[in-house]
């Protein structure tokens, strides 16, 4: 399992049969300033080194807002949470649009 925290983010990867297959892990945040009423995409980067994935999960302090397990039937999975609405249209695990996060949101 692998946490990637930045900017009040969590992401979650977890792959099996080896736990030791994730590298080069970083999040990022476009715009990395995000004015009050704008929208933020956020992107994981990772290299899986040909490893199965068994899910990604987006968090917002404690609160996850976002699962993507491609064994599941649908793939993704988004929670409500206060201050985030997920576009899933335009979400795939690696790639999450937030509309209008709300400052409030680190609650």
């Amino acid at each position: 399992m692998l946490v990637c925290i930045q900017f009040g983010f969590m992401l979650i990867c977890v792959c099996f049969p080896v736990l030791n297959c994730l590298k080069n892990v970083y999040l990022e945040i476009i715009p990395p300033a995000v004015q009050k009423g704008h929208n933020v995409t956020l992107l994981c980067h990772y290299d899986m080194e040909g490893a199965p994935l068994y899910s990604v999960k987006w968090y917002r302090g404690k609160h996850e807002f976002y699962r993507y397990t491609p064994s599941d039937s649908p793939q993704s999975k988004v929670f409500p949470l206060h201050g985030i609405s997920v576009d899933d249209f335009h979400s795939v695990f690696q790639l999450h649009r937030i509309e209008n996060p709300h400052y409030l949101s680190n609650e």
